[in-house]
């Protein structure tokens, strides 16, 4: 499954499974709780408090993770 945004405000990524549908999930989601504590600073992508281009980046570093097995 492709996921892809058409507006922009998401990352374009390919999903293999149901697991790694929830490892996107739950990472993105975290993302942007870490982005309501950390309101120093820049945050990628973000016009006001919260990105989802930061979210998803975040999300596709810790979907190649556990595609790589680091999450045994």
């Amino acid at each position: 499954m492709i996921l892809n945004d058409r507006n922009g405000g998401y990352l374009p990524m390919v999903i293999g499974s149901r697991m790694e549908a929830l490892v996107v999930l739950i990472a993105h989601e975290l993302r942007h709780l870490w982005q309501a504590k950390h309101t120093r600073g820049k945050v990628y992508g973000a016009r006001g408090r919260f990105s989802e281009r930061d979210a998803d980046a975040y999300a596709l570093r810790m979907l190649r993770r556990f595609r790589r097995g680091e999450f045994a």
